[in-house]
C-alpha cells in the first residue's frame, strides 16, 4: 500500500512524466504590470501557443530539454522573441513587452490668417491606465508639433496667449501616424 502511494505521489509531481514545465509572466515594460491576454507561443519544430491569464501568467509543457524560441505579443505592445534553453524540470521566465508608440503631429494656426501660432498642447487620456504625454509646446516659427503617445483615447487642448483656447478628442491607434490640426481665434 505504501509503495502504491509512493508511485501515486510520483506521477503526481510529474517527475515520472518526462515533460519539461516553461511557465512565466508577461508584464508591461512600462509600467511592470500584468499584461493579460498576451499571445505567447514556444516552438521547437513543432510551435504550442497559450495566452496569459489576468496575472500575466502562462504555462507550457514539453516532452525534451533543449532550445525553444518563445515570443510574446499583445494589442498595443510590441512583439518580444527570446531564445530560450530549458534545461530543469520547471523554468520561470519574465518576458517584458514594450509599449508601442504612435505619433500623433500637427499644426496651430490663426483661424483668421493662417499664421502659425507658439502654443502649449495639454493631453487628458480617456482611458483608465493610460497616461497621458506632458504638456507640449510647438516650433515658435511654423507651429509644428509631434509627440509620441500611447495608443488610447484623448482629449487634446491648444492654448496660445490672446486666443481662445481649443479643445479635440483623438483616438489614437497603435503604430500609426496622426494629424491634429488646431486653428485658433483671438479672443
Amino acid at each position: 500500500m505504501q509503495l502504491l502511494f509512493l508511485i501515486f505521489i510520483f506521477i503526481i509531481s510529474g517527475c515520472g512524466s518526462g515533460r519539461y514545465v516553461i511557465k512565466g509572466t508577461v508584464v508591461d515594460s512600462l509600467y511592470q504590470k500584468p499584461v493579460q491576454m498576451a499571445i505567447v507561443q514556444i516552438g521547437n519544430g513543432e510551435t504550442k501557443t497559450s495566452y496569459t491569464d489576468n496575472t500575466g501568467s502562462f504555462f507550457f509543457a514539453e516532452k525534451k530539454k533543449g532550445k525553444y524560441t518563445i515570443s510574446a505579443y499583445a494589442r498595443g505592445f510590441k512583439k518580444v522573441i527570446k531564445e530560450i534553453e530549458i534545461k530543469n524540470k520547471e523554468e520561470n521566465i519574465i518576458i517584458k513587452l514594450p509599449r508601442e508608440f504612435s505619433l500623433l503631429t500637427g499644426v496651430v494656426v490663426d483661424a483668421e490668417t493662417g499664421e502659425p501660432l507658439s502654443a502649449v498642447l495639454s493631453f487628458i487620456s480617456m482611458d483608465e491606465g493610460v497616461d497621458p504625454p506632458a504638456n507640449i509646446f510647438t516650433d515658435p516659427v511654423t507651429g509644428l508639433y509631434r509627440v509620441e503617445i500611447l495608443p488610447g483615447h484623448y482629449r487634446v487642448k491648444a492654448q496660445s496667449y490672446g486666443y481662445k483656447s481649443r479643445e479635440k478628442s483623438v483616438i489614437i491607434k497603435s503604430g500609426e501616424k496622426h494629424l491634429l490640426d488646431f486653428e485658433l481665434r483671438k479672443e
